[in-house]
């Protein structure tokens, strides 16, 4: 048997399968003793698959405040309608220059963080503009007021986002997790 891989019994779990030196060390599952250990090391792999295939995901998609390569951002308006609507989310990545035509998500100094098209460049900074806009911003950022370039919209999922960070929701998440861990 692979050294990071234990397999131990104990009397509520026939035997329970860790894998250690990740941040997913507590995967568990069960096997019955008529199923040949054959089987219980062919499950062991498929945990092991899944758990890499979970660090590789979290490394794709991580949020740059935890090391990884995105930001998300959660559509608020009309201004970039019919290709965005109010509650999507928008998956962004940062990029060494950004070229007129690109959608990118920008820090307006008094308003947050701006969804809009790059329509024209004055000097170092960009012109934007939202597609349903009959105007053009009043705020002409720099390359550094960039927060990324638009990779992938995910229609709604902003919405559900929003639901899960009311404080009601965080209290059952709560719960939730202390029950599947056992802590009272």
């Amino acid at each position: 048997m692979h050294p990071l891989f234990s397999l131990t019994r104990s009397a509520s779990r026939p035997f329970i399968f860790f894998m250690f030196g990740s941040p997913f060390s507590y995967v568990f599952f069960r096997r019955s003793p008529e199923i040949p250990l054959h089987n219980a090391h062919s499950e062991a792999r498929k945990t092991a698959f899944w758990s890499i295939g979970l660090i590789i995901l979290w490394l794709v998609y991580a949020p740059l405040q935890f090391g990884g390569q995105m930001s998300y951002i959660m559509v608020r308006g009309r201004s970039m309608t019919p290709l965005f609507r109010d509650g999507g989310l928008v998956l962004l990545v940062k990029a060494d220059y950004y070229e007129v035509g690109d959608i990118v998500t920008y820090q307006y100094p008094k308003l947050g963080p701006v969804i809009h098209r790059i329509v024209g460049r004055e000097g170092s900074r960009y012109i934007m503009k939202g597609d349903a806009n009959t105007w053009l911003d009043s705020y002409r950022p720099e390359h550094g007021d960039i927060l990324g370039k638009y990779w992938l919209y995910l229609p709604g999922v902003g919405k559900w986002f929003n639901q899960l960070r009311s404080p009601a929701m965080m209290a059952l998440l709560v719960a939730v997790g202390l029950l599947m861990f056992g802590i009272s």
